[in-house]
């Protein structure tokens, strides 16, 4: 990207698909600032800041928290739920349970 675009600071996004450890050691590497998407399994590792109240509203039916990395100090993660997304989980569940019980 910086032989492309320049070395202009920029913020990297990147979807899950695109991340691997080796990008983001790349990355921290050379300083880059991004914004990355990650794995369910991640959370985890934010389980107690999940249950916890202090979320903000930054729009209808979405809330957000910042979470410093347990694993770095240099990292933040941010935690985003909706009431859309979980909806959407909450319907693909029914769905397999429902074909499951068709089936049998």
């Amino acid at each position: 990207m910086e032989s492309k675009y320049g070395k202009a600071t920029r913020i990297r996004v990147m979807d899950r698909g695109m991340v691997s450890e080796d990008n983001l050691a790349y990355m921290r590497q050379k300083g880059a600032r991004y914004l990355v998407g990650t794995s369910k399994a991640m959370l985890k590792k934010f389980e107690q800041q999940l249950l916890e109240q202090d979320w903000e509203e930054v729009q209808s039916g979405v809330e957000v928290r910042l979470c410093p990395c347990p694993d770095a100090q240099s990292e933040t993660f941010v935690l985003c739920r909706s009431q859309g997304r979980r909806e959407k989980e909450n319907a693909i569940l029914n769905r397999f349970a429902q074909n499951m019980l068709d089936r049998s």
